[in-house]
């Protein structure tokens, strides 16, 4: 992974103030996030020598890319719960519906780009397999 340097586009000290809002189990899970440290199967293989593959599909290799991308049919139904749960929770902030709507529409079309992309490789697949049968 190429580092990125974003101390042009980050407020440093909004970013400061946020974080120590956090409790101290908050900002543990979220230092790692930043800093792309999520327990997946692929730490878990580099610390551990366990598999890398997801548990879900157990056909790809599980970063934290690829768990809000999978499509295992379990592991999305997760990601929709988790969702509406994101919803429910920008209620219980009273968080401005306006915002809100911007909040869950940017994840559901980035959610479902995803799964675009993911039903057209499957497509494409299909398709080179029929063709070397042939």
């Amino acid at each position: 992974m190429v580092p990125c340097n974003f101390s042009c586009t980050v407020d440093w000290e909004v970013h400061s103030q946020a974080f120590k809002q956090l409790s101290r189990f908050q900002r543990i899970g979220t230092s790692k996030l930043i800093h792309n440290l999520s327990n997946t199967n692929r730490q878990n293989k580099l610390l551990y020598g366990q598999s890398d593959l997801c548990p879900g599909c157990g056909e790809n290799e599980e970063t934290f890319e690829h768990v809000l991308q999978c499509s295992h049919a379990p592991t999305a139904l997760v990601r929709t719960a988790a969702l509406s749960g994101l919803e429910q929770s920008l209620i219980a902030i009273a968080t401005p519906k306006k915002v809100s709507e911007v909040i869950l529409g940017g994840f559901r079309d980035w959610l479902d780009q995803i799964f675009k992309r993911i039903v057209a490789l499957a497509h494409l697949h299909l398709v080179q397999f029929v063709l070397m049968i042939c």
